[in-house]
């Protein structure tokens, strides 16, 4: 979901940044003043930063907000989809789901092999 988020925000960063920049050397005097090509540059800089906080802002209270917040049907589940993955990574993302185990197998296997007691007597060789 965040994929999507960044990659939202990032359209609508460029598309401000590329509008604002033509916009302002077609409306500019000279546009090949190398005063005014900066001042434009930095207008569109700034009018592309501030859409793209904005898009990423707005697209992460739409997917978050307004996808994970929607009812629940048993029948839209048998279809698949966009509202079916976002359940399925809520309820991996739940404490104890599989990408937040409670306890951690591998650690228990490696702590069990360092604790085992090496208490073994060995016998000669000549015995």
């Amino acid at each position: 979901m965040i994929y999507w988020i960044k990659k939202a925000a990032m359209l609508l960063g460029y598309t401000v940044f590329f509008g604002v920049l033509f916009i302002s050397l077609a409306s500019s005097d000279d546009p090949f003043d190398f005063g005014s090509l900066i001042m434009c540059i930095i207008k569109a800089l700034v009018g592309g930063g501030l859409f793209w906080f904005t898009g990423y802002i707005l697209g992460d209270i739409i997917f978050k907000g307004v996808l994970t917040d929607l009812e629940v049907e048993k029948t839209g589940m048998l279809e698949g989809g966009l509202i079916q993955r976002i359940n399925e990574k809520n309820e991996d993302a739940l404490p104890g789901g599989p990408d937040m185990p409670l306890f951690d197998d591998e650690s228990s296997l490696s702590v069990q092999k360092k604790t085992k007691p090496a208490n073994k007597i060995k016998k000669p060789h000549g015995a």
